[in-house]
């Protein structure tokens, strides 16, 4: 009650001082702002270093806006007061105008740079930034020169091209003068890199930057553009705050809302240039007294501060006595409690600990367990793949032999004898020779006759009764010329009648040859003759197959391999595969009839020929390794390489060179 007293007696003591000389409206207006200024103070429960140095908070703008492309070149007119924008009054108010980070090919006028992107820009992009900031009133041209040099090298540096002006004009409200900056920078980075207008704007090339244009700062979240936007207002309210203080003077500005101020009144909106004319003389008159109101309240805020500071620290004193009493059992209480919550967290801890400890012994034990499984489980998986393999190695051959039969190419087969039983080849053969003789070969189609059905159809019947008609004609006329006499052979010109008579049957003769030329090449009879080839050619096919696999017989009961293979082929002929492919069939089955000394013979005979498929080959070298080579001949191959290669190795040593069969 005593802090509300004094501060009460204060305020009103204040309050009666500012509001001496003012009407009635600034008196509630006054009472308002003071009323709701202790109010906040009084809720404060410490206080304020900073209450009597508070400060007389001047108005700030700053803002921010994107130029799309098409605008840049116009702004930059604009704001330097050139081309359509100079030569009128309206626009003489330009006091200053610079700029920085320009390429070589704008340095001199700025406005190129943005006429350019204007033009090489990718369409619908963004040109330019523009900072839209008030000066203050207080301080020179010269001065307010050096605080936007501040803001520009604080906020773009050599990041960026940019253009600036300073404006200097008389307000619209009081007359007097309210300077103002615009700043325009560009979005693309400076590198270094030279680069003529019409690559500067083009994409950036992140891997070879030199062939594309410079990088572009675009493409942010709003949520960043916000926080950017925030920054630069604290920006340039610091700089501007710094400056006014290096020339002396107590108004400050403050980049933050008025709620933020704690500033309890309405924020006066931006009218510009175009509403400010519009405004009658009465709604000018009310504007200035209303924003007088404002600063003398503002004011009366700034003194009711210091004096509620002065009172509050002379009570501190007072008080300090009690509260270090009750700072001292606050403290120990904090500090008891602190010392229960380590302990209570400490036990936590080690339970967690032993939690842990027994979840490692456990898991520890799974492991092991699961090993042991796992041991156990390989361990009879091996005696049961020996068991396995000892009745393979124990069974009868007959029972082994089609194994390793399967595990022999068809091209061992054909060049190696003793594989198959020769009675499963000769019963292979003959199934296959019956196959062969019973295809049905389509009989070959009368040319002949099929020509005489296809020179009915109507057109050639045609062409033929003109032949005919022809040839009477010339009959007729050498009948008449027959039976005339000489002296009307001679007024009848026989001998061109008779001339003209040949030349039609010669007509008739060739229409005669064309019909049977149209004839031969009609689509019936070509397919006809194609029919026929393609039979005939199958006949030879069927006569070659029945000889090949003859041969087959022939070779199998001379002890022979039932093909032989020319050095240079690797490929076997379709009659060969088919009759050992069913030869192989036919032997599984065979065996059981056999005698177990036959069977063993070929048992051996088909492991040693065991085709096992190389690591790295290609096309060439899979046919080759099909065709798999008798131990006999593999052995003869490896002596003869092995004797190659020991006179290659003398005839290097004597100087000779290699041997022929070396090369």
């Amino acid at each position: 009650m005593l802090l509300y007293g004094i501060v009460k007696e204060r305020s009103k003591c204040v309050q009666n001082y500012r509001l001496s000389d003012v009407n009635h409206h600034r008196s509630t207006v006054m009472r308002t702002y003071t009323f709701h200024f202790v109010k906040r103070v009084l809720k404060s429960t410490t206080p304020s270093k900073t209450a009597s140095k508070a400060k007389i908070m001047a108005s700030f703008h700053a803002s921010a806006k994107i130029g799309k492309k098409g605008k840049g070149f116009k702004h930059s007119q604009y704001i330097g007061r050139e081309g359509q924008y100079s030569g009128y009054d309206r626009y003489e108010d330009l006091a200053a105008v610079g700029s920085g980070n320009m390429p070589a090919w704008a340095v001199d006028n700025p406005s190129e740079f943005w006429k350019a992107s204007d033009s090489f820009e990718r369409k619908n992009g963004s040109v330019y930034k523009e900072y839209e900031l008030a000066l203050p009133r207080e301080l020179t041209d010269t001065q307010n020169v050096a605080l936007i040099a501040d803001f520009v090298s604080r906020q773009i540096g050599a990041l960026k091209p940019y253009q600036w002006a300073m404006h200097v004009k008389a307000a619209s409200i009081d007359g007097g003068e309210q300077p103002h900056a615009h700043i325009m920078e560009s979005q693309r980075m400076v590198d270094g890199i030279e680069r003529d207008p019409e690559q500067y704007f083009k994409r950036y090339d992140q891997k070879m930057p030199g062939r594309g244009g410079a990088r572009k700062d675009s493409g942010k979240h709003p949520a960043q553009l916000k926080v950017e936007l925030l920054a630069m207002r604290k920006l340039w309210a610091d700089v501007q705050n710094a400056h006014l203080e290096r020339h002396g003077h107590a108004v400050r500005v403050d980049h933050r809302s008025l709620k933020e101020q704690g500033i309890d009144r309405i924020p006066e909106r931006h009218l510009g240039p175009d509403r400010a004319e519009r405004l009658t003389p009465g709604e000018v008159e009310h504007l200035v007294e209303t924003r007088q109101v404002n600063a003398e309240a503002q004011l009366v805020q700034v003194e009711l501060s210091a004096a509620i500071g002065d009172v509050i620290v002379d009570l501190t004193s007072a008080q300090n006595t009690v509260m270090a009493e009750e700072m001292v059992e606050l403290e120990a209480h904090y500090q008891a409690t602190i010392k229960a919550n380590a302990e209570r967290k400490a036990q936590r801890h080690q339970a967690m600990l032993a939690d842990q400890e027994r979840v490692a012994r456990f898991e520890a034990r799974e492991r092991a367990a699961a090993a042991q499984r796992d041991a156990l489980a390989a361990q009879a998986e091996s005696d049961k793949r020996k068991e396995m393999e000892a009745a393979a190695v124990a069974a009868a051959p007959a029972t082994r032999y089609p194994q390793a039969l399967a595990e022999v190419t068809t091209e061992t087969l054909a060049t190696v004898p003793g594989i198959l039983p020769a009675a499963a080849i000769q019963q292979a053969v003959a199934e296959r020779i019956a196959e062969l003789q019973a295809i049905r070969v389509a009989p070959p189609v009368s040319i002949a006759l099929l020509g005489m059905e296809v020179v009915e159809q109507p057109v050639y019947q045609r062409r033929l009764a003109n032949a005919d008609d022809m040839d009477a004609r010339a009959q007729k006329t050498l009948d008449d010329v027959a039976s005339m006499g000489k002296l009307k052979r001679m007024l009848n010109n026989a001998d061109a009648l008779e001339a003209s008579a040949q030349q039609l049957r010669k007509d008739a003769q060739l229409e005669r040859r064309q019909v049977d030329n149209a004839v031969a090449l009609s689509p019936e009879m070509r397919e006809a003759n194609s029919a026929n080839d393609r039979s005939e050619n199958r006949r030879l096919q069927i006569k070659q197959d029945i000889k090949e696999v003859e041969e087959i017989a022939l070779r199998t009961q001379r002890g022979e391999s039932a093909w032989r293979q020319p050095s240079h082929v690797y490929r076997l002929p379709e009659a060969v595969t088919k009759v050992l492919d069913r030869a192989r069939e036919i032997a599984v089955q065979m065996i059981a009839k056999m005698q177990a000394i036959d069977v063993e013979a070929l048992l051996k005979r088909a492991i040693e020929m065991k085709w096992t498929k190389p690591e790295r080959v290609n096309d060439m070298t899979m046919m080759q390794s099909k065709f798999v080579a008798t131990p006999e001949n593999a052995k003869l191959k490896r002596e003869y390489d092995q004797a190659q290669a020991l006179a290659n190795e003398r005839a290097s040593k004597t100087g000779r060179g290699p041997s022929p069969g070396g090369r």
